[in-house]
């Protein structure tokens, strides 16, 4: 019986940690603005991986530079973030 008391006990701690944990790295994102005129390798290295990014093309199809940098939209596993010509248009918030 104290055997089973004690995986209990070991599970509940590490259940604990792991949602520390999470809190934590929640509350240390952060969130960055881009400019215009910024390239796609700045604003790589400002958000991180391309697969975390998507970029919406501006209504003229994306020929030009300023138009390809017109919206960006960052994903994070918390947090939707739009951004339209340097500014947070709103943040949404997810929970899946």
């Amino acid at each position: 019986m104290s055997t089973t008391w004690g995986y209990i006990q070991l599970i509940t701690a590490i259940v604990l940690l792991l949602m520390f944990v999470g809190c934590a790295s929640e509350y240390t994102r952060k969130e960055v603005t881009i400019l215009p005129h910024m390239s796609e390798e700045q604003v790589l290295a400002l958000l991180g991986s391309p697969d975390q990014i998507h970029r919406a093309n501006e209504a003229d199809g994306g020929n030009s530079i300023e138009s390809n940098l017109y919206a960006w939209i960052y994903y994070d596993p918390y947090r939707v973030i739009f951004y339209e010509n340097g500014t947070v248009t709103h943040s949404a918030r997810s929970n899946s």
